[in-house]
């Protein structure tokens, strides 16, 4: 629990039972580890199934640093998260998320992990979802769903630098459209255009029009 939940490795967690008196290996726990993530194979496989059948699937990818066995260095590695959360449309199931660990961000990974989805993959810009995309014209395939927030942000980084009054223009649209009130006052920071809405006044740059 506290490696995952807390983010503490076995390294802290094994100086910390020392401190107690308790000796316990961080090579006993890391054993631990593999024994449990194996056991639960099936359940995160049968989690990541659910997902797939779900009309529509939110997924992102980050970096997670990870030690190189043997090499006492740290690469770079990635978890791919995908969530299934159909309640803003009247589901009744609870919503699910399932992470899968890899080495690599390529496109082969996220086709693998969704072989066999028909459904609308919401996604940010990043190319390697495009491979999943359903060709124009064809039934099979999966619809691709572009990120609201990352289109919007690149407006305002346009409006903050005043290198367009088009932005300013299509930010309030896309408030409007979102049903922001699209009210428009001097905000924090020097950054003189915010949305405000109810309880919503202290949206971030990167926040706003959701």
């Amino acid at each position: 629990m506290a490696k995952y939940a807390d983010g503490l490795p076995l390294y802290r967690q094994e100086a910390i039972y020392a401190r107690d008196g308790v000796v316990i290996e961080r090579s006993q726990m890391a054993q631990w580890m593999g024994k449990v993530g194996f056991e639960l194979e099936p359940l995160a496989a049968y989690a990541l199934a659910r997902i797939k059948q779900g009309e529509r699937i939110f997924a992102d990818e980050t970096t997670l640093p990870t030690l190189v066995p043997g090499a006492g260095k740290a690469k770079t590695a990635y978890l791919w998260a995908y969530v299934r959360d159909d309640r803003p449309f009247g589901g009744r199931d609870p919503p699910i998320v399932v992470y899968r660990f890899e080495d690599s961000r390529a496109g082969a990974c996220v086709a693998r992990h969704l072989e066999g989805y028909r459904g609308i993959l919401q996604v940010d810009g990043y190319t390697a979802y495009h491979r999943l995309a359903r060709p124009e014209g064809a039934n099979e395939g999966v619809q691709l769903a572009a990120c609201w927030s990352h289109v919007r942000r690149r407006f305002y980084e346009l409006h903050v630098s005043d290198a367009s009054v088009v932005a300013r223009q299509t930010l309030e649209q896309m408030a409007a459209d979102t049903g922001e009130a699209g009210r428009v006052f001097q905000g924090e920071a020097g950054h003189p255009f915010r949305f405000h809405s109810g309880q919503r006044s202290d949206l971030k740059p990167d926040t706003l029009l959701v």
